[in-house]
């Protein structure tokens, strides 16, 4: 597709070069793959950035399509890649199972997929989406660290799995 980025088309090209290796070893393929598409884009000397976002698509690219994909699945998605890597991950599946002979419905299912995660995407996925902010949690009491950032990581967790959480008094009472 001509709309598809730069960042996609390169995953599209080195998304599988970690098969041999893995089958070899018994390592996730994703994972040895992302290893050797950043050695490739390194030596290539493509910008960091666009590395970087290769590589994550790369070692994302391996998510299942089982057909249970819902309105929780979409927002956990969002939540686990952010908004500009879930799509790509999403163009990338497409791509990958356009170049092979698969089943219609597994099409049909990654279509279905990004339907969930552009309409998900209005709920909060993110810990900037939430009713409260470390500020917050620090009146009542709470330290700046790591402990800060675990709470509200939980507390994303509980609004992604229920976006009428996101309320600051229940995240506040929650949190404390």
């Amino acid at each position: 597709d001509a709309g598809t980025t730069l960042e996609v088309r390169l995953a599209c090209l080195l998304h599988d070069l970690g098969k041999p290796q893995a089958d070899r070893d018994g390592h996730s393929h994703a994972a040895v793959g992302a290893e050797i598409a950043d050695r490739i884009l390194k030596r290539l000397r493509y910008p960091t950035r666009v590395r970087h976002h290769v590589v994550r698509i790369v070692a994302g690219h391996a998510f299942s399509l089982d057909g249970a994909f819902d309105e929780l699945a979409a927002r956990r998605f969002l939540a686990e890649h952010g908004d500009g890597l879930s799509a790509d991950l999403i163009s990338h599946k497409t791509a990958d199972l356009a170049a092979k002979q698969v089943p219609v419905h597994e099409l049909e299912w990654v279509a279905k997929m990004r339907e969930m995660v552009i309409r998900e995407s209005t709920q909060p996925h993110r810990i900037a989406d939430l009713a409260v902010t470390g500020d917050d949690l620090r009146v009542i009491g709470f330290d700046e660290g790591p402990e800060l950032g675990r709470v509200l990581q939980a507390l994303l967790g509980d609004v992604v799995d229920d976006p009428t959480r996101n309320d600051r008094a229940w995240l506040l009472k929650r949190a404390a």
